[in-house]
């Protein structure tokens, strides 16, 4: 694996492409004897969170739920938060579908999770409900303009390519 990390990281330098360390994410922890985030096989997208605590989440509310843990991702990254296929046998849902955590933040990493149900649901600790999945970002620029390029779709929007 490091070798091809290695390789990969020669032919960017190679073509110019400015290589980032994510070999390795500093991990700190936020909480006495929170788990470190598991990565479940070689070939695993993302890394297991563990909760760190014992969390109950009221019906039909939203709450934010710590980790228990910070990390310093690496620049030209962002840490996304996504549901384990595990969380699909709970009520709970995250309302903004993932969460991103980007390279320049250092505070404690947080989940947000609505209960869909009519009961409380406690989220035990222990449990791995988010997953973190590191993803390449380019840098932004914005650029002001009068019109845009036109293309074929032009602003049509939802459902405007078909079903």
């Amino acid at each position: 694996m490091r070798v091809q990390m290695k390789l990969l990281n020669k032919i960017k330098c190679m073509l110019g492409i400015k290589r980032y360390n994510a070999d390795a994410i500093k991990v700190k922890r936020c909480m006495p004897g929170v788990l470190m985030p598991k990565i479940g096989s070689e070939d695993a997208a993302g890394m297991d969170f563990y909760q760190p605590e014992s969390v109950a989440i009221e019906p039909h509310k939203t709450q934010y739920v710590t980790l228990g843990l910070a990390m310093e991702i690496p620049k030209g990254y962002m840490l996304m938060l996504a549901p384990r296929s595990s969380m699909s046998k709970t009520p709970l849902v995250i309302p903004n579908s993932f969460g991103v955590i980007d390279a320049d933040y250092r505070g404690e990493i947080k989940g947000i999770f609505k209960n869909t149900s009519d009961d409380a649901y406690l989220i035990q600790k222990g449990d791995r409900l988010l997953q973190g999945i590191l993803v390449p970002v380019g840098t932004l620029k914005l650029l002001e303009v009068g019109e845009l390029t036109e293309t074929m779709r032009g602003t049509g929007g939802i459902g405007s390519t078909g079903k």
